[in-house]
């Protein structure tokens, strides 16, 4: 078992999808988006701590607890980043790449 949580590949991706969203959503953020594109950026980041706080648990409940959470928060990101794509937000090529990252990290999450 790794020593710390960033040593975890499913906390590199986490890690890699939020530092990806925030990335393109900062660029595209525009005065009348603002709360929304913050909320966006706010649930990558969720996914990343949950993730991140999972190891750190002293029973396996309580972990499974914060892989719960972090499947939460991407159910979140999937469906804000559908939204950004058809409210012109961010362009169908880069919603289609940052799905693609979603669904990999559910997949690794729900294992």
């Amino acid at each position: 078992m790794p020593s710390a949580p960033r040593e975890t590949k499913l906390w590199q991706e986490a890690i890699g999808l939020a530092g990806d969203v925030i990335r393109v959503v900062r660029r595209a953020t525009r005065r009348e988006t603002k709360a929304f594109t913050d909320a966006l950026m706010l649930s990558a980041t969720a996914v990343a701590s949950a993730v991140a706080e999972a190891p750190t648990r002293a029973n396996p409940s309580d972990e499974r607890d914060c892989y719960a959470r972090a499947r939460r928060a991407l159910v979140a990101v999937e469906t804000q980043l559908a939204i950004a794509r058809v409210s012109a937000i961010i362009p169908s090529s880069v919603h289609a790449q940052l799905a693609a990252r979603v669904a990999s990290l559910s997949q690794r999450v729900t294992n």
